[in-house]
């Protein structure tokens, strides 16, 4: 975990407000940690489509298995995304939201998260994600946010969400740059 504190519920609307309001949506949550985004997440879903959700800690996936058991769970790292989709015989997802703590990643772990989302993410689909306001001046931070505008044709991001510990900022980002690994394209 990446957090001091749960995301509040006003980050987590924040965040699963993308999600469409009407069709079967294929959801993926990126280290959904206890899980109030989770819970933002079904709300936003009423039970449409599929929300599959991916953490390393087994603890954290037990503890959601058991408070979501509409969510489809795995024990998994972000970077084996392509693979969970493909157990469910999906290509790509229309939706992928991240509560990863992208500052604490070295730059090469951000490039392949950010590679292998960008293609598992439908051309029309939306990947977002949140940043700490206090850190969005530090190196890791900038260089996550040139890496979106890399892999994305549109990063917009939103107004401080002033309540949450620590107040943030989520990024909403569209049209996925597929990158093909190896290539620095």
């Amino acid at each position: 975990m990446g957090a001091l504190a749960p995301s509040s519920a006003r980050l987590a609307h924040r965040l699963a407000e993308v999600i469409p309001g009407d069709g079967d949506p294929t959801v993926v949550e990126l280290g959904p940690g206890t899980g109030p985004v989770t819970s933002a997440i079904g709300r936003r879903l009423r039970g449409r489509g599929l929300h599959l959700a991916l953490d390393t800690n087994a603890g954290l996936i037990a503890y959601l298995r058991t408070r979501h058991p509409d969510v489809v769970a795995y024990h998994t790292d972000a970077a084996d995304l392509l693979d969970v989709l493909a157990r469910h015989r999906l290509d790509t997802a229309d939706v992928i939201i991240s509560g990863l703590p992208w500052t604490l990643f070295r730059a090469d772990v951000q490039a392949t998260l950010l590679d292998r989302i960008t293609t598992a993410l439908h051309p029309t689909g939306v990947f977002t994600t949140f940043a700490y306001l206090n850190a969005t001046p530090l190196q890791p931070a900038r260089r996550f946010r040139r890496l979106l505008h890399q892999h994305f044709g549109e990063v917009l991001p939103t107004q401080t969400v002033w309540a949450n510990f620590l107040p943030a900022l989520t990024y909403v980002c569209r049209y996925p740059v597929p990158r093909t690994a190896g290539t620095g394209a």
